[in-house]
């Protein structure tokens, strides 16, 4: 089938329609004030249940998940309800167990989801992230420093996030005194000069910089979210775009006017520069640099400047206001001539083209792996909990860009789709039967995230009858997959690694994404 036979009428969407009424969907809640005092007294009065694992000063913590719509309490929990477990846990464990689609609800939880647990356990923060609710309502901030605020911070990029009341808030403090106490002595100012901070400073600083590539794109699409509607970026090659290609796509659509310089190496002779430069065009304008420049930066904020991540050769930075005001002016400035010299535009058409893929094209590529070239290969319901994953790491970036692709893989309503300037299209997961049971080859992050959702029923790839050996030792369970910030090397995602055994899937599936 040609690509022209397989467009139907969903084959050319444009940006706004498609991410705009994602947003909307999203947006609609109709529970009043007196139902929302309501349900959090509610999970003041949950909190009180709790059950402490040990002697030490232990915070009593109440959550429920709430229907966005009438108000009803579909799951309730409070600490230790499960031995040792924190309240969040609980709540996505007993929804996942009952069947409540925790996504599009609303979370009410009497203390800051925790980001940071003992080794081999996930972060309360990582589960709320993961399971996409509509709004968070956190009742107080952890007082505990290395928490306080980091979670909620996390929490505000995908979702709305309230707190509770003061007069509530007070409740919980007089409830949790002993565990407040605890941590007093950390919040204590001393009154020293103020040269003496500077050391400290610096070390914040410092901690900052980092040139992993997931992580500086974390960094500027967090960035992005949080700071303002203008986004200038001096882009280099642009070659960094298919991986943040969808969540940019819905911060134009949310009202980020974005501006693009690219400087490619032989720019001319590079179609998959021309690729990336017409994908970025429907985000927003696009335009050659007249000179290189020596830094790579996106520069945000939608008067003059707010924020901004700068690139220089083996190190990054994140520049904020106020502290870096002068900083952020001088960059700004600097991008704004460059902008006025740059050579003009491509004049591509800002359309976002999606293209359904049928399921026989689908199955036909994946025929084109090596390992899979005789295998049966079907589209399928399938329960992931039943499946190990091949790999024991995920990146948090490819995990939060999860929510605005599920959002337009429910508006599709189509198994797999190729968006116009991605090389890589919306696809299942791929799930190979094994001897000893079926292993998740690729679609990890879509199947944990379906997982701790709580829905972990997704459409999914089947191969059978493969005689090839695996390309590593599966884990045993999701339990040992966990989320990192940066992208570790294959040889650290997977056990007993072998690249002779490694399964292609990704290029295979690359194939049906469309050329410009």
């Amino acid at each position: 089938m040609s690509r022209e036979q397989r467009q139907g009428p969903l084959a050319v969407i444009r940006l706004t329609k498609v991410f705009g009424r994602i947003a909307t969907e999203l947006e609609t809640s109709l529970l009043t004030e007196t139902q929302l005092d309501s349900l959090m007294r509610e999970s003041i009065d949950e909190a009180r249940r709790s059950v402490a694992e040990d002697d030490s000063p232990r915070p009593k913590v109440g959550a429920l998940l709430v229907d966005d719509k009438s108000g009803e309490v579909l799951v309730r929990s409070y600490r230790g309800e499960r031995p040792g477990a924190h309240a969040e846990y609980t709540l996505l464990e007993k929804a996942r167990e009952q069947g409540v689609d925790p996504r599009g609800k609303i979370l009410f939880t009497t203390l800051e989801p925790c980001v940071q647990r003992g080794s081999g356990k996930i972060p309360c923060v990582e589960r709320v992230e993961t399971a996409n609710f509509e709004r968070v309502y956190i009742g107080t901030l952890d007082p505990n420093p290395s928490i306080t605020g980091y979670g909620e911070m996390k929490l505000v990029y995908g979702q709305d996030v309230g707190r509770y009341p003061l007069s509530l808030q007070k409740q919980l403090r007089e409830l949790n005194a002993g565990f407040f106490e605890s941590f007093k002595h950390n919040h204590m100012v001393p009154s020293i000069d103020a040269g003496a901070l500077m050391p400290s400073k610096h070390a914040v600083a410092s901690a900052r910089k980092g040139s992993d590539r997931n992580r500086l794109l974390q960094s500027t699409l967090d960035m992005i979210a949080a700071c303002g509607e203008d986004v200038r970026v001096w882009a280099g090659d642009l070659s960094w775009l298919r991986e943040a290609y969808i969540p940019l796509l819905a911060a134009a659509a949310a009202g980020c006017q974005f501006k693009f310089l690219t400087t490619p190496p032989d720019y001319d002779g590079e179609q998959k520069y021309w690729d990336a430069f017409a994908a970025a065009s429907a985000i927003g304008q696009v335009r050659k640099a007249a000179s290189a420049g020596l830094l790579k930066m996106t520069v945000v904020g939608s008067e003059g400047a707010r924020c901004a991540v700068v690139i220089d050769q083996g190190s990054s930075s994140l520049l904020t206001e106020p502290d870096d005001r002068g900083l952020l002016a001088v960059l700004n400035e600097r991008f704004e001539m460059e902008w006025d010299r740059s050579l003009e535009g491509s004049g591509i058409s800002g359309e976002v083209e999606i293209v359904p893929i049928p399921r026989e094209d689908l199955i036909r590529a994946l025929h084109g792996v090596s390992q899979y070239r005789h295998a049966e290969i079907e589209v399928q319901d399938f329960d992931m909990t039943t499946a190990r994953p091949m790999t024991r790491s995920l990146e948090r970036f490819k995990l939060a860009r999860l929510r605005p692709l599920e959002g337009l893989v429910q508006l599709l309503g189509t198994e797999a789709a190729a968006i116009k300037g991605s090389p890589w299209p919306i696809t299942p997961p791929v799930i190979e039967i094994t001897p000893s049971g079926p292993v998740v080859m690729d679609g990890t992050h879509r199947a944990y995230s379906a997982i701790q959702s709580g829905r972990p029923v997704l459409k999914a790839v089947v191969v059978k009858g493969v005689t090839e050996a695996l390309p590593a030792t599966p884990a045993r369970d999701w339990d040992e997959v966990s989320p990192y910030l940066v992208k570790l090397p294959r040889e650290q995602r997977y056990v007993d690694y072998k690249k002779e055994n490694f399964r292609p899937i990704r290029y295979a599936l690359a194939q049906l994404a469309p050329p410009i």
